[in-house]
């Protein structure tokens, strides 16, 4: 019998398993039967391959700082929305899914980490249409990491909640699935191998699949059905259901609440019930809602298949923890934003060994700054931010500061509230430079030109003079009251020739030629 788990205790620090609740209308888990055939094929590869993993292993762990032992494994989270750009996962989902994976993954001395958040705008992919969805997953798609798409809430008549593709190595979860992290954490044993607790059981029901009262030898797609027997002749939970010796026969391909009431006899007619061989209720690679740990043998698995990928190698980031707290310098709390039509630019002073910032902004009511529920949410890897704000409308908004392992404990900056000023929009400044108008034209050397325009309110703008040769000969800042407007340019310095007046309104100009002759 296969038995490696001890020697992964001598190089394993052991840390205690976070618990989390039970997630509610949650759906069974879409990886099929071929699919995990693929991985109990690579877990027995593993297992052929064990002392070169290990002694690889070994070796790199010589070479590190500390002999740290940790495994270090890079996730990229595909944040997929509609066309439009709405309805994604939010941040905060994601950040809960890491910690959660975290903790349950903690006493392996495994630590996944965001390396990045990558965002999908594509309603195939929101829905993951047959087909479609595939081909845009692989335009995203980053070698080396682990790929996780999350995509919208569960499609009507769709039976899965999320599922591991082997072919292509990577995980699809829809948004509203993901509560707690059993779900990821469930599909990531997938990925690193592991079978369901009762693979070959599929779709079986005991009531109707026992035979002579008790479970068959076959169960569905030619698996041996597992028997309870450990240790003697007639053991089979090497090759039966997950090849597991540590997993009880689980029967329960249905699933089940948090405690187990049936009552089932092997194919050998050993009984199966609430006080002995009990199924492992709190599996992750079960169906029963209380998921919580991995036995000690899916653990050695779930390690040969991080090393079998080279997860090994990864060096630890930069900042695990973030050390420090954002301050926000612009704008300030209280602050007012003009011309925000151009875009606005937050600025905020860096924290101390932070992997990432997120950043976000809320829109509030006027004075009271009570939010609204209107939220954007950015992450930014430096200390700054453009974004496209609505004019006349108030804001908040915090920065906060994010360690690698556990976005969850961030550290934020106090909130600081502001306006935008009620400037015109782009569309506006449009059809005011639209019409503008200079006359006369032609005009002799040294007579004034007017200008004629009409503005909706007061504003800033900007006038330039180019002779034909595009050099820049006279330039004028201009304070516009609001309605129509006539304004003298004066031509005294200029020569005869051909020039341009180049007009400029919220960011947007207008090119209007001129002549001035002898």
């Amino acid at each position: 019998m296969f038995r490696l788990y001890q020697f992964f205790i001598a190089f394993i620090l052991l840390a205690p398993a976070l618990l989390w609740a039970q997630q509610a209308s949650h759906l069974n888990c879409g990886t099929s039967h071929q699919a995990q055939a693929i991985g109990v094929e690579r877990l027995a590869e593993n297992r052929r391959m064990a002392p070169q993993l290990l002694a690889d292993w070994q070796q790199q762990l010589q070479s590190r700082n500390s002999f740290d032992s940790t495994v270090y494994v890079p996730i990229v989270f595909h944040r997929v929305s509609r066309g439009d750009g709405t309805g994604a996962a939010t941040y905060q989902q994601l950040h809960d899914n890491l910690c959660a994976i975290n903790g349950f993954y903690a006493d392996m001395n495994v630590v996944f980490y965001i390396h990045e958040i990558n965002e999908i705008a594509s309603t195939q992919l929101y829905v993951n249409q047959d087909n479609t969805a595939d081909y845009v997953r692989s335009l995203h798609k980053r070698n080396g990491y682990v790929n996780i798409y999350v995509g919208g809430p569960y499609q009507q008549g769709t039976s899965y909640g999320a599922y591991y593709a082997p072919n292509f190595d990577w995980i699809f979860a829809w948004n509203n699935q993901i509560a707690g992290g059993t779900t990821l954490a469930h599909e990531l044993g997938h990925y690193f191998t592991l079978a369901h607790t009762f693979y070959g059981w599929e779709g079986m029901e005991y009531s109707s699949a026992s035979v002579g009262n008790k479970a068959p030898e076959m169960g569905s797609n030619g698996r041996p059905v597992e028997k309870v027997i450990r240790g003697q002749t007639g053991e089979n939970c090497q090759w039966a259901a997950d090849g597991f010796c540590d997993t009880p026969p689980d029967y329960a391909s249905g699933g089940g609440g948090c405690s187990f009431t049936e009552t089932w006899r092997d194919p050998d007619s050993i009984l199966i019930t609430p006080s002995s061989n009990t199924p492992l209720i709190n599996n992750h690679m079960s169906y029963f809602s209380c998921r919580t740990s991995f036995t000690d043998q899916q653990k050695e698995a779930i390690m040969l298949d991080m090393i079998s990928r080279g997860q090994h190698y990864n060096a630890a980031p930069a900042a695990l923890t973030a050390d420090g707290t954002p301050s926000l310098i612009f704008p300030e709390d209280g602050g007012l934003i003009p011309n925000v039509d151009q875009g606005v630019e937050l600025r905020w002073q860096a924290a101390n060994a932070a992997h990432a910032y997120w950043v976000v902004v809320e829109k509030v009511t006027p004075n009271s700054c009570i939010p609204t529920g209107q939220t954007q949410e950015f992450i930014a890897q430096g200390t700054y931010l453009w974004l496209d704000l609505e004019p006349g409308q108030y804001y908040r908004w915090s920065v906060r500061a994010m360690g690698a392992e556990n976005p969850c404990n961030y550290n934020a900056s106090p909130w600081a509230c502001f306006r935008t000023e009620a400037w015109t929009t782009a569309v506006a400044a449009t059809e005011q430079l639209a019409s503008a108008k200079l006359w006369p034209n032609p005009q002799l050397v040294g007579q004034e030109l007017i200008l004629s325009l009409e503005t909706a309110q007061s504003q800033k703008a900007s006038l330039e003079i180019y002779n034909n040769l595009g050099q820049r000969v006279a330039s004028q800042s201009l304070s516009l009251a609001a309605g129509e407007q006539l304004l003298r340019i004066a031509t005294q310095d200029l020569q005869a020739g051909h020039y341009w007046l180049n007009l400029q309104m919220q960011s947007k100009n207008k090119q209007l030629p001129f002549v001035l002759v002898d």
